[in-house]
């Protein structure tokens, strides 16, 4: 991106697990793992909930939470959070896929 002849520079977005490191610190953060729950229990976030896309609008959190939203690759996760502001939350952050993970959630 360039605007007035110099270079924009963006910062580079914190890493899956980075994310991962900052909810285990914070007890505001509530991660939402909307994979479908054969995925789920394949491996997931430690103390993540499970709510698949196609029941997001059944979710039950208070809507002051941090939500911290994750799929296997970030494209559900996406679609999740663009729903999630649709029903009111505000504190939404689509950390990406579980698959991008260093740690070996997925068994």
């Amino acid at each position: 991106y360039i605007t007035g002849g110099k270079f924009m520079l963006f910062k580079k977005k914190p890493s899956f697990d980075a994310y991962v490191e900052q909810g285990k610190v914070d007890p505001n953060i509530v991660f939402i793992d909307v994979r479908e729950k054969e995925e789920y229990l394949q491996g997931h976030v430690n103390k993540s909930i499970n709510i698949p896309l196609s029941n997001i609008q059944n979710i039950k959190i208070e809507k002051s939470k941090s939500l911290y939203v994750y799929c296997l690759s970030g494209a559900r996760s996406k679609m999740a959070c663009m729903y999630l502001k649709q029903m009111g939350y505000h504190d939404i952050t689509n950390i990406g896929g579980i698959a991008k993970s260093k740690k070996g959630y997925l068994q």
